[in-house]
């Protein structure tokens, strides 16, 4: 494998239960890993539903409701096991999407381009927001109250939510979607690790242990898989890739 320095792009979605637990695994991880080698880690929002949906047919409920209870309690179980934070009870399927805000991804998009001082910040308090205290973000006053609680002045947080809905941080938003889509990604998270060249992939937050070995062994990193030339999503719904999918 060549010999680049090694990056984790962490594809996630807020409310994916095991993209908020695997985001606890790495912060915990990165001092760990940052003794081993250097590890660049990027965290990347993207619109779960639509890569789910592309992937399995369905979104969530397509399932039966055994192995969605499974779902839970695998996941209680990790939570319990790597001691991380978590709600009373998880919950998995359409419930889910009652508490979908794509104004909340697309903030955390702008925060990335604009403000990456606060993405960090903003990224935790809305995981424990939905999480942790079962509350919706997506509400220009909640973005405001968190803003505050942050310690951010009003004006700065007024100048960035007034770029929230930009065309850029939609188009960034539904691009970094259509690459998962289109790379075959199973759902979120969906974790990357290695060069452009080759590439460790998986949406198994258990997984992430592997990392540690591909530190220490990185020519153990398979060849990135390439995209077919000229590859067009084929939605298996009537539904179109705007992010007024998302939407209310």
């Amino acid at each position: 494998m060549a010999k680049n320095s090694l990056r984790l792009l962490y594809h996630f979605d807020l409310l994916c239960p095991h993209s908020y637990l695997g985001y606890q695994l790495i912060q915990r991880k990165i001092p760990e890993w940052g003794r081993k080698k250097t590890l660049d880690v990027d965290f990347i929002p993207v619109l779960g539903p639509k890569i789910f949906r592309f992937s399995q047919g369905f979104v969530y409920d397509g399932f039966s409701i055994s192995k969605r209870n499974y779902i839970c309690h695998e996941l209680d179980l990790i939570a319990r096991l790597y001691d991380l934070k978590r709600p009373d009870k998880f919950y998995w399927g359409q419930e889910m999407l009652k508490k979908r805000s794509a104004s909340a991804l697309l903030l955390l998009v702008q925060l990335k381009r604009e403000n990456p001082e606060y993405f960090i910040p903003f990224l935790e308090a809305f995981f424990n927001e939905i999480w942790l205290k079962g509350e919706k973000v997506d509400k220009v006053s909640k973005f405001f109250r968190i803003g505050r609680e942050l310690g951010i002045e009003l004006r700065v947080m007024d100048e960035i939510i007034s770029r929230v809905e930009f065309p850029e941080n939609i188009k960034l938003l539904l691009e970094k979607t259509r690459e998962l889509t289109l790379a075959d990604a199973l759902g979120t998270p969906w974790i990357e690790l290695g060069t452009e060249s080759h590439c460790f992939v998986t949406n198994e937050i258990m997984r992430l242990e592997m990392i540690d070995h591909f530190l220490e062994n990185p020519d153990h990193i398979p060849e990135r898989r390439p995209i077919l030339e000229g590859r067009e999503l084929q939605y298996v719904s009537d539904k179109t890739p705007c992010i007024e999918d998302y939407r209310e």
